[in-house]
């Protein structure tokens, strides 16, 4: 499913006339009008009301290129799932360097339980280049039964994840969230009510 927010006709009919209308293609491309969505939590509360999705998917940002493998990632999520029925989003992490350009787009700290890379919190700080200086500020509640955990900020979100239907679902009853990161990753791991796992897939691949 590609959501546009505008453009559906000139996309349309680039699917038409693409290998992606051909009858062997390897999947279907259905485009949806949500003329009204302006962030991803409004585009997942138009696919919560349209009760499309009934099990796991894959969300990406429509301008993301990638050479990640994502049979593999399919498999570390469902075997998290398996140990953890509270896990309900795999964000797809790439590793960087300090001076890594895609650094300056939106730089986070990532507070990890080293065990299983178990996403504690998140907290977006200001790039390198700014003269702002920041603290990570964590409530000592979410390090709980956490033995050992360690803090990334050199990793790139590749706006890749896989999420459980739960995800729209959580979108819909808080209308305040829009971005993925600072409102509903941030908002689910500091909720007392929710008690829902996030986990980071880490790679080297491109994305």
């Amino acid at each position: 499913y590609l959501v546009c927010s505008s453009h559906a006709k000139l996309i349309n009919e680039y699917i038409e006339g693409s290998k992606w209308n051909l009858p062997w293609s390897p999947f279907k491309v259905t485009t949806l009008m949500s003329p009204e969505a302006r962030s991803v939590g409004d585009a997942m509360r138009d696919l919560d009301n349209r009760g499309i999705i009934t099990g796991d998917f894959i969300l990406v940002s429509g301008d993301v290129i990638t050479n990640i493998e994502f049979d593999k990632v399919l498999e570390f999520h469902r075997r998290m799932h398996s140990k953890d029925k509270d896990h309900i989003v795999t964000m797809c992490l790439t590793k960087a360097s300090q001076f890594h350009r895609t650094r300056t787009f939106e730089p986070a700290a990532f507070i990890l339980d080293k065990s299983n890379n178990r996403c504690l919190y998140y907290q977006d700080i200001p790039p390198s280049s700014s003269k702002d200086k920041t603290s990570v500020e964590i409530d000592s509640e979410l390090l709980e039964d956490v033995d050992e955990f360690i803090i990334r900020n050199d990793l790139i979100d590749c706006r890749i994840d896989i999420c459980s239907p739960l995800v729209p679902a959580i979108f819909q009853e808080n209308f305040d969230y829009q971005m993925l990161r600072t409102d509903f990753i941030k908002g689910v791991l500091s909720s007392d009510l929710l008690s829902k796992h996030v986990y980071a897939y880490i790679t080297d691949e491109y994305a």
